[in-house]
């Protein structure tokens, strides 16, 4: 079994449920280099807000970085 130390959070609307995605990194800026590609994706999946945790304990986290992403409203125009 792997050890896993570090977690991103991504939350939505409130119809979208939070997802918990392990994140298989050795140490803190890998994990935040991890998320950071991770995000845009998730963005077109209508997730905005993201956090990366950090496991202490088996029953503490402590948050490393939060991002928030900002998706530019769909344009929607007439065709003929």
């Amino acid at each position: 079994m792997t050890n896993v130390r570090f977690f991103l959070v991504a939350s939505g609307s409130a119809t979208l449920e939070r997802l918990n995605i392990a994140l298989f990194a050795s140490e803190v800026a890998h994990a935040k280099s991890m998320a950071r590609r991770m995000i845009p994706a998730l963005a077109k999946a209508d997730y905005f807000s993201f956090t990366v945790y950090e496991a202490t304990s088996e029953t503490d986290f402590t948050e490393i970085a939060s991002y928030r992403a900002k998706v530019a409203e769909t344009l929607v125009e007439e065709v003929a």
